[in-house]
């Protein structure tokens, strides 16, 4: 099942809502088809994915999401992802996202709501 998901636009954050379900890869990467689409969205729109609850993910959607994100780095430009995770294997899994992706600069793992919004909201550009 794919995750839902709502823009802001004033604080330009998407928040992927996973509701304790993983979704395939597919349907991950449909979702994010989607978001890039939706005339709310813009380069520069930081994440927010609250994958708490789902199992951890395996390290191939780990490397096929990471391949995404470095694909589609000119509609993200320089956004913040923020993976939101609620047991220390996931967070394990997202630190692995981190490491594919290239950078702690834009992508990281969080365990803390307020520290992953807060994190975001540092990244925000004018």
């Amino acid at each position: 099942m794919a995750p839902s998901y709502e823009i802001d636009a004033t604080l330009r954050l998407v928040r992927l809502n996973y509701g304790g379900i993983h979704p395939t890869i597919s349907e991950w990467k449909a979702t994010m088809q989607t978001i890039f689409a939706d005339p709310r969205f813009g380069p520069g729109c930081s994440f927010l994915f609250d994958k708490r609850g789902c199992p951890a993910a395996t390290t191939q959607y780990v490397k096929d999401a990471s391949e995404f994100y470095l694909a589609h780095t000119d509609k993200l430009e320089i956004a913040r992802w923020a993976i939101l995770v609620s047991d220390p294997l996931s967070f394990g899994m997202s630190r692995m996202t981190e490491g594919y992706c290239g950078s702690r600069e834009n992508v990281r793992a969080f365990i803390d709501l307020a520290e992953a919004e807060r994190w975001l909201a540092a990244g925000v550009r004018a």
